[in-house]
């Protein structure tokens, strides 16, 4: 309604926010950390530090912090996945240690599996990572689709319900 005053004025308003927010961000994580780690770097450091990183993530680009991001979460979904259906469905093992640890090691290999997979192309290239991929890929059921941990994950709960229970069996003998 403004023209190009009304342009100016959003541009001003816009940067300003964006520094604000950006300022706020940087002090109350340097402050934070402070906080937690009071023999370590001073106040000013940390702004400095958190400055400088904010700096490296706005020049890398959005892009390629999505294509960096993707694999971690392609990594951490499955893990997340088994443990809080494990921790829903704790009660009808005892929270056993061992059905936990064997579902999450299990899961974990199909997790990497993900993580490599989703790595961004010049990545595996460099790690020669392709024919690795393409090998475990024709292994693992449901990996094409994202979903390699679920196999594994379901061979770990069983494998961790047997220790469970034959342990217990034992127990009450």
């Amino acid at each position: 309604y403004l023209g190009k005053a009304g342009l100016l004025v959003l541009a001003a308003t816009v940067t300003l926010a964006c520094l604000k927010t950006a300022v706020g961000l940087i002090t109350s994580c340097a402050e934070t950390f402070t906080g937690l780690f009071p023999k370590g770097p001073t106040y000013r450091v940390w702004a400095v530090i958190f400055s400088l990183v904010s700096l490296l993530f706005a020049n890398f680009g959005l892009s390629s912090i999505i294509g960096y991001s993707v694999p971690v979460l392609m990594f951490l979904y499955p893990l997340a996945i088994a443990l809080i259906l494990l921790a829903l469905f704790g009660k009808f093992f005892g929270h056993s240690r061992e059905v936990y640890v064997s579902t999450l090691v299990l899961t974990l290999v199909g997790a990497v599996y993900d993580l490599l997979r989703n790595l961004p192309e010049n990545l595996r290239a460099l790690l020669h990572l392709d024919g690795l991929i393409e090998a475990v890929g024709n292994v693992l059921p449901l990996s094409g689709i994202g979903f390699g941990w679920v196999c594994p994950a379901i061979i770990g709960l069983a494998i961790g319900l047997l220790l469970h229970f034959s342990r217990r069996k034992k127990a009450t003998a």
